[in-house]
């Protein structure tokens, strides 16, 4: 019997390169006050420079057997390479267009992803593998914690916390690359509308693999367990 794998984990779509850097370059001038299209409270930790990624789930206090994440992240593979279109030139697999930058849950700055048809089919399709990723006992002490800290739950989002251990999945769930973190909060400066915007153009990029890893603290990717190229 193969050990499970515990804690914070995630499966993720790992970026290209060209992509890798420009968000590094982002989270790099956010983290040294270059730039002021949101004001910080506290530290500002950049979390993209290592592995630059998009998460198609993730949860904490997950419980994952190697054979079945191996067996979900095929799957994936499989269906972007289904989609990919095979031009004389090289294959593009699984397009991630970025779009906009925001803050999330004020303590995140995320680099939006337009959520494409073949995204959403692979986020639905890890969906059917992860339900059994947390028991349903700890999914409703999860909850129990998070109303006892005055967390608001919206009617679908407690529906996908009992079924997932996740609020944010299916409708609720936004493609993005953290950029930083703020140890307090982020908030939008005043003022700052057209030099928000100025940050905000698309980039085209792929993901070039998709892993289950296992995450900290502010979305950082701690460690590649499996991964599986696309392409």
């Amino acid at each position: 019997m193969s050990r499970e794998y515990q804690g914070w984990l995630g499966i993720d779509l790992l970026v290209d390169l060209r992509t890798a850097e420009a968000s590094a370059e982002l989270a790099a001038r956010f983290s040294a006050g270059q730039d002021f299209w949101f004001k910080a409270h506290g530290a500002v930790l950049p979390v993209t420079p290592a592995r630059a990624h998009v998460t198609l789930f993730q949860c904490q206090g997950a419980r994952v057997d190697p054979e079945e994440s191996w067996n979900t992240l095929e799957a994936v593979r499989v269906l972007a390479l289904g989609d990919a279109e095979r031009p004389r030139g090289p294959i593009t697999v699984c397009e991630i267009v970025l779009d906009r930058i925001g803050v999330q849950h004020d303590k995140y700055l995320f680099w939006y992803a337009s959520r494409t048809p073949l995204l959403t089919t692979l986020h639905r399709r890890v969906l059917r593998d992860v339900v059994d990723w947390t028991k349903p006992s700890e999914r409703a002490e999860n909850i129990r914690q998070m109303r006892a800290r005055g967390t608001m739950l919206r009617k679908q989002e407690l529906e996908n916390l009992l079924q997932y251990g996740q609020r944010y999945v299916d409708r609720q769930w936004m493609p993005h690359i953290t950029l930083a973190y703020a140890t307090e909060r982020f908030e939008l400066e005043s003022g700052r509308g057209n030099r928000v915007a100025a940050v905000q153009q698309r980039h085209r990029g792929f993901a070039r693999s998709v892993a289950l890893c296992t995450h900290s603290v502010g979305g950082r990717i701690e460690e590649v367990l499996y991964e599986i190229p696309l392409g």
